[in-house]
């Protein structure tokens, strides 16, 4: 029996592709010089990690492309464009949680980036609760923000999906014995998922 369904929240329950908006405002050379230097160095995780401050992390950034301070200093005042609503998220929870079933979220997410587009968020208020990296201090797929929402929301692993696009914080999850999907797509996804709650009932 699944009783809890736990959401990722960037790239499944909202869009948030950094490579389009990147390539958008510059040429491909420099865009895949900022894409390093922000997102594929693992340097944005510090922004969902919470610890350090934005100036810190921004300041990192710049360090890793040298030449480039003021396109990163663009990128973070226009990264907010990267976020976008799907249509899908409050009738998919709405559905889920017909069902009977409790749902959450785990997300890496920043404080910086909340505060910039709150309105993506929209369907927070239709979830039982859920846990944000940044109030926590640590990120997916560290063991610790799993047992967080385990143990804060009395989950019992076995009796709950986990559903995000990342393989790595799926194969956490997995470690602990929660059930897993990783996600590519609303349109690919979503029957697979309902019928897998439907099988669990």
């Amino acid at each position: 029996m699944i009783d809890a369904v736990i959401y990722d929240i960037g790239r499944v329950l909202v869009g948030f592709e950094w490579g389009p908006f990147v390539r958008q405002y510059f040429c491909e050379e420099k865009a895949k010089t900022l894409t390093k230097a922000i997102w594929e160095d693992g340097r944005w995780n510090e922004l969902d990690r919470g610890v350090l401050s934005y100036d810190d992390v921004v300041a990192s950034f710049k360090a890793n492309a040298a030449g480039c301070e003021k396109d990163i200093d663009f990128v973070m005042e226009h990264v907010k464009e990267c976020l976008t609503k799907h249509d899908y998220a409050i009738p998919w929870i709405k559905e889920v949680k017909a069902m009977g079933k409790k749902v959450y979220y785990l997300s890496n997410y920043s404080s910086f980036l909340r505060d910039e587009k709150e309105e993506v968020l929209d369907f927070l208020p239709y979830m039982d609760g859920g846990v944000f990296s940044y109030q926590e201090g640590c990120i997916k797929p560290d063991k610790r923000i799993y047992d967080i929402i385990l143990t804060r929301y009395d989950i019992e692993p076995s009796k709950a999906l986990f559903i995000d696009d990342n393989r790595d914080n799926i194969e956490a999850a997995n470690t602990l014995g929660i059930g897993t999907h990783l996600f590519t797509s609303y349109e690919v996804d979503h029957d697979d998922i309902m019928r897998r709650l439907e099988d669990a009932r």
